[in-house]
């Protein structure tokens, strides 16, 4: 069983976990902008969902931002996840200023 998951260095950075509540299955990423958050939340819901599963997603985001707006990743965030019609808990939540 996963205990620990990490990721290091993020200064205007977003780091994400993804558990599926059902299966365990866990994916990580280090989002380096807001503009690869479509494209990285696609490839994480791929290994850790089914489109015939409907277990509820486990979603922690922690982000630093010394120079972007939180705004702006929550906006892309929320909006990629509800494009891709998952059904999330958002368990933990982050931002350090």
């Amino acid at each position: 069983m996963l205990k620990i998951v990490g990721t290091d260095e993020a200064t205007t950075c977003v780091g994400i976990v993804i558990r599926n509540s059902r299966t365990g299955m866990t994916s990580c990423a280090h989002l380096d902008t807001p503009d690869v958050v479509g494209i990285g939340l696609s490839q994480m819901l791929s290994l850790v969902s089914d489109p015939d599963d409907n277990a509820i997603l486990d979603v922690h985001l922690v982000g630093t931002f010394d120079d972007s707006a939180p705004q702006v990743w929550f906006n892309s965030l929320y909006f990629s996840f509800e494009f891709n019609e998952v059904f999330t808990s958002l368990v933990s939540l982050i931002f350090l200023y």
